[in-house]
């Protein structure tokens, strides 16, 4: 019997939930990130405090954002990311 797919989600920095510390989240071939440590706005040539989408099938290395292509899928990872983070609250 195959397992039902499920998500991983992680905070980098701290398990307090802000642009700054950066978190993500991982389901089948997307990944969602969100700043970070090394988010710097003035040096990032994109809105890197905004959730990113990455193809992690075409895309491992992270280089193209496809957010803008992919909103609905951006919309779930985004919910499935809150359900987990609400899941590891106290």
């Amino acid at each position: 019997e195959t397992p039902a797919p499920r998500g991983i989600g992680w905070m980098y920095n701290s398990p307090v939930l802000s642009v700054q510390n950066g978190y993500a989240y991982r389901y089948g071939k997307w990944k969602m990130v969100a700043g970070g440590i090394s988010c710097d706005p003035t040096q990032a040539t994109f809105n890197c405090s905004k959730p990113q989408l990455y193809d992690m099938e075409t895309d491992y290395a992270e280089n193209h954002n496809v957010a803008d292509e992919f909103p609905e899928i951006l919309e779930a990872i985004t919910a499935n990311f809150t359900v987990w983070y609400n899941s590891i609250q106290d």
